[in-house]
């Protein structure tokens, strides 16, 4: 299912409502997920990994344009990568 920039956006802005004042923790995998994980090669692992990241990017990336519909892609981008890489502080 394909979800729109502001869909993405609206989405993201609800979780953050819901949990304003989350502290981060360690989230702890159950025994089903390790076994799944423990018989994946290295390489399906990093494929995992990878498209984990490109959905993150993808989806800062949609809610960056959809924040600044006037912006260049390339502003969204160099915008995408901060937040990815600082946070949106």
């Amino acid at each position: 299912m394909s979800r729109s920039a502001s869909q993405i956006d609206g989405l993201v802005r609800t979780i953050l409502a819901d949990q304003p004042d989350r502290e981060p923790c360690i989230e702890v995998l159950d025994d089903a997920m390790v076994a799944v994980l423990r018989g994946k090669s290295s390489a399906e692992r990093l494929k995992t990994a990878y498209g984990m990241w490109r959905f993150a990017r993808d989806t800062v990336r949609r809610v960056v344009a959809s924040q600044h519909p006037d912006w260049s892609d390339d502003q969204v981008k160099r915008e995408s990568a901060r937040r990815l890489v600082h946070g949106t502080g």
